[in-house]
């Protein structure tokens, strides 16, 4: 699967992990996603699954490397590109861990590697971090609920049944 990052240079790079990323060979630095690519962001309305794989090895598999923060008013919009979000998981990253929703671009791509069904990449792209099993391990009950789910319906249903377990709701 090609795994691709438009980086907006906006984080510390000591602490970037699109830029450690990068400098490993495991990313891609692109300027725009290829059409047709999945492209993961906290704004789109439709959750990544297991359903989007095809599409994902075909075309790609693209997160914004982007300090949420500075671009909620004025995100970028991709044409011919496809939206995804990631369910509801917990950060592990030093900078925000134990966080909900505040994943790292690192965690984004290896939660949605898992999600997609390709464990062995997810442990790929989270090995050059001290924290990257922490957070596959404190996400891995939801991880495997959203990959077993039924398409981006199923996710969803699956993210409401953990979030109201814990009571985020």
């Amino acid at each position: 699967m090609r795994l691709l990052i438009i980086k907006a240079g906006q984080c510390d790079p000591r602490k970037c992990t699109g830029a450690r990323l990068a400098r490993q060979r495991l990313v891609r630095e692109v300027r725009y996603p290829p059409r047709g690519s999945i492209v993961l962001h906290p704004y789109a309305m439709k959750c990544i699954s297991r359903e989007d794989r095809a599409i994902a090895e075909r075309r790609g598999l693209v997160v914004l490397d982007y300090s949420w923060n500075e671009v909620r008013d004025r995100f970028p919009k991709f044409s011919g590109a496809e939206d995804r979000r990631l369910p509801f998981l917990v950060a592990a990253n030093p900078t925000h861990y134990g966080r909900p929703r505040e994943l790292s671009s690192a965690e984004a791509l290896g939660a949605a590697l898992w999600i997609l069904g390709d464990e062995e990449g997810s442990h790929n792209v989270m090995r050059p971090f001290k924290w990257g099993e922490t957070f596959l391990t404190i996400n891995r009950e939801m991880l495997g609920g959203y990959a077993d789910a039924n398409g981006a319906v199923g996710v969803d249903h699956i993210e409401a049944m953990f979030l109201d377990h814990i009571g985020k709701r």
